[in-house]
């Protein structure tokens, strides 16, 4: 998130496709400065029709309301968003863990093997969550019904034959 503009601040984020119809254009926001350590009211100036980034990112813009002189441009910002609390089951579904022994590290990067229809080997990148003992939550990059290899005899790469035993 940036803060930018002449005359008037604005911040701009992103927001995710999941919850691109959750809010709408001039819904008030809460902006958390932590530089000058304020929260400052704003709104929502502009809301992207179509996504520009990877992963069904929309760019959100958010015009801050009588900001005080010590906001500058470039300043970190973070947005919070009026985001209706989701439902009673969607709050209480278990996070999804998988081992920690399944992960594979590639630099920054860590991912697993899952399966594919013609049983070879396919690399998913994911983004992890906690880590829960043994085990680690998976935010993205895979689905509570999907298969994961977790060991193997030799080393695995993409397109590697998967022979069950």
């Amino acid at each position: 998130m940036q803060l930018e503009g002449d005359q008037s601040l604005l911040v701009e984020t992103r927001i995710s496709e999941s919850d691109i119809n959750r809010i709408n254009p001039q819904d008030s926001v809460a902006v958390y400065l932590n530089s000058i350590d304020q929260r400052l009211k704003a709104e929502i100036f502009e809301l992207s029709n179509s996504a520009r980034f990877t992963g069904g990112q929309y760019t959100l813009k958010v015009r801050l309301i009588n900001p005080p002189e010590s906001v500058k441009a470039g300043m970190y910002a973070q947005v919070k968003l009026p985001i209706e609390s989701k439902t009673d089951d969607e709050s209480q579904a278990a996070p999804l863990l998988i081992p920690k022994e399944a992960l594979v590290k590639q630099g920054q990067l860590t991912g697993v093997f899952t399966p594919s229809l013609q049983n070879t080997a396919v690399l998913r990148w994911l983004r992890l969550g906690q880590d829960f003992g043994d085990q680690v939550e998976v935010l993205s990059g895979l689905s509570p019904e999907e298969q994961i290899i977790i060991n193997s005899q030799g080393r695995l790469q993409n397109g590697t034959p998967i022979v069950k035993k």
